[in-house]
C-alpha cells in the first residue's frame, strides 16, 4: 500500500503555507497530527480507492469531511502543504481551495447553507462522505479507472440541519495524488474458485473414465420406449409426429430436442416408417430437416427421406397448436414425440394425441407444463432428464462426463446447503465460533 506520509498543516488563520516537515507543535499549537492512506482495494477492479487516516490524539470535535478532486494538469493538488481552506472562521470555504490555480473569478461557499451530502459537489471537489471519527475500516470511494485523485480532510462540526456544516472545527490535512489500480486477485471469492476446481477436475477425471470404462448412467425409460413405440408404428403403418417445441433453434431445450431427433430418425429410417417433424420456426426446420437427412443417411437408407416431411408451420403460438392437432386428427400417426420447450398448448396437444389412441412420450424442462405431460403422455422427460438424454444415447465421453460433473457439482451445493443451514442454526442460538463469520463472506 502507498504510505502517504504523515502531513502536518499550518494553523488556521496563518497567510503561508510551509512544507509539511517545517511544521512544529509549537506552530500548530495542539493540533492533531494526520496519518492519511488511500489505496486501491485488494482484489479490486480498479474503480475503487480505500481511504482511512488517524489522528494522534483523536480532537474532541471527531467528525471529518472527506473530499476528492480529480487532478487537473498544471493545478496545484496541496499534497505535503499546509493550506487553510476556509476564510478567517466559520465554514466558509475560500475559492483558492475550491478550485486551486483557477485564475477566474469564484464565490466562496458557505456550508452551513450548501449541501455537503455524498455526492454533493463543492467547487472542483466531490463529497465522499463526513465521517464521526477515524474510521475503523477504510471508506471505499468509487472513481474513474483512469483517473489520479485528492483527497482533502477538514475536521467540522456538523450543522443543526441535516447535511450541513456549522463550523470547520481544527486543521486540514489533503493526501498525495493517488489513482485506482486493479488487483490480479479478489481474494474474498476463494470459494469460487474452490467450485470451479471441483468442476473442471470433475469434467477432466470423467471424461478420462468414460473413454477406458463403462459408466453407469440411471435408466430413462421413456428413452427406451422410444423404439417400441416406433416399432408399434411400423405394425400399424402409421406415421411417427415428432414437435419440436414452440422456441427458437437457440433455446436450450430445443438443441436437446434436436439431438434427440436424430436418433429418433435413424430408428425410424431402420424400420421404414414416416416421420413427420412440425417445427414452429424456419430455422428449427431448416436444422431439423438436416438431422433428419443425415439418420436416414446413418442408417443406409437416405433414399427413404422424404424432406416434406419436415415442414415449418408457423411462429404464432395456438396456430401451431391447431395445426398440429390436425395433424394428429387427419394423419392419426401411432406414436406422439413431444421433446423441447412448451407452454399452455401442452395440455391441447397431448389431450389430442390421448384421444387418438398414439403412444405419447413426452419432455420438456418447463415445470408449470410438466403436470399436462405427465396425465396425459405415456412417458415423460422430467427437467434435466431431457438434457441427459443424448448422452445417453449416445453413450458419446464428453457428453457423459458432462453429466457426471454435473451430478458431483449438484452433491457438492447439496452438502454446503446443509451445512450452511446448521451453522446458520447454530449461529442464531448464539454457540461459538459460528457467531464469528458471515456465509456472505465465503459465498459473495
Amino acid at each position: 500500500m502507498r504510505w502517504l506520509g504523515i502531513i502536518l498543516l499550518c494553523a488556521l488563520g496563518l497567510g503561508t503555507a510551509r512544507a509539511a516537515d517545517e511544521l512544529r507543535d509549537e506552530d500548530i499549537g495542539a493540533s492533531s497530527r494526520w496519518f492519511i492512506t488511500v489505496d486501491s482495494p485488494s482484489g479490486d477492479d480498479g474503480t475503487h480507492l480505500a481511504v482511512s487516516w488517524r489522528r494522534e490524539p483523536v480532537p474532541s470535535e471527531r467528525h471529518v469531511l472527506v473530499m476528492r478532486r480529480k487532478v487537473i494538469a498544471g493545478r496545484p493538488t496541496f499534497a505535503g502543504l499546509g493550506f487553510d481552506p476556509i476564510d478567517k472562521a466559520g465554514a466558509v470555504l475560500v475559492p483558492r481551495f475550491l478550485y486551486p490555480g483557477d485564475k477566474t473569478y469564484h464565490s466562496a461557499l458557505n456550508l452551513n447553507i450548501t449541501p455537503s451530502a455524498p455526492g454533493a459537489k463543492l467547487g472542483e471537489w466531490v463529497v465522499v462522505a463526513v465521517h464521526d471519527g477515524d474510521p475503523a475500516t477504510p471508506i471505499i470511494d468509487t472513481v474513474e479507472a483512469d483517473g489520479s485523485y485528492v483527497y482533502a480532510f477538514i475536521p467540522v462540526i456538523p450543522g443543526a440541519t441535516a447535511n450541513t456544516i456549522a463550523q470547520v472545527a481544527g486543521h486540514a490535512a489533503s493526501s498525495d495524488e493517488v489513482s485506482p489500480s486493479p488487483g490480479w486477485f479478489n481474494r474474498t471469492r476463494w470459494m469460487h474458485l474452490v467450485l470451479i476446481a471441483i468442476i473442471a477436475g470433475s469434467l477432466f477425471g470423467f471424461t478420462w473414465l468414460a473413454k477406458r470404462k463403462t459408466l453407469f448412467i440411471r435408466r430413462l425409460p421413456g428413452v427406451d420406449a422410444i423404439e417400441d413405440a416406433v416399432g408399434r408404428s411400423t405394425e400399424m403403418g402409421r406415421p411417427i409426429l415428432y414437435v419440436t417445441g414452440v422456441e427458437q433453434a437457440q433455446n436450450i431445450e430445443t438443441l436437446a430436442s434436436l439431438l434427440i431427433l436424430g436418433h429418433v430418425a435413424h430408428i425410424a429410417a431402420e424400420y421404414d416408417t414416416d416421420l413427420v417433424v412440425a417445427n414452429a420456426f424456419p430455422l428449427t426446420m431448416v436444422i431439423a430437416e438436416e438431422i433428419v437427412r443425415q439418420g436416414y443417411a446413418n442408417a443406409g437408407r437416405a433414399d427413404a427421406h422424404r424432406p416434406e416431411n419436415v415442414m415449418f408451420i408457423t411462429s404464432e403460438q395456438f396456430a401451431f397448436a391447431a395445426a398440429v392437432n390436425g395433424i394428429i386428427l387427419r394423419d392419426r400417426p401411432a406414436t406422439n414425440i413431444y421433446f423441447g420447450k412448451f407452454y399452455a398448448e401442452s395440455l391441447m396437444l397431448a389431450e389430442t394425441g390421448y384421444l387418438t389412441g398414439a403412444v405419447q412420450i413426452a419432455g420438456t424442462a418447463e415445470l408449470t407444463q410438466l403436470p399436462f405431460f405427465v396425465s396425459a403422455c405415456d412417458y415423460t422427460l422430467m427437467g434435466e432428464e431431457l438434457f441427459a438424454c443424448s448422452a445417453y444415447l449416445t453413450r458419446e465421453p464428453n457428453q457423459i462426463a458432462l453429466l457426471k460433473a454435473g451430478d458431483v457439482m449438484k452433491v457438492v451445493i447439496a452438502v454446503l446447503v446443509l451445512t450452511f443451514t446448521v451453522f446458520a442454526t447454530l449461529a442464531s442460538q448464539g454457540y461459538a465460533p459460528f457467531t464469528k463469520f458471515s456465509i456472505s463472506d465465503i459465498l459473495p
